[in-house]
């Protein structure tokens, strides 16, 4: 559970960004 929360959490972190990027551009 815990491997998995974090692989979670590091896409989650890059699409956060991705999505941040797209909508502030």
């Amino acid at each position: 559970m815990q491997q998995r929360g974090r692989s979670v959490n590091r896409r989650s972190r890059s699409f956060s960004r991705s999505r941040l990027a797209v909508e502030g551009h």
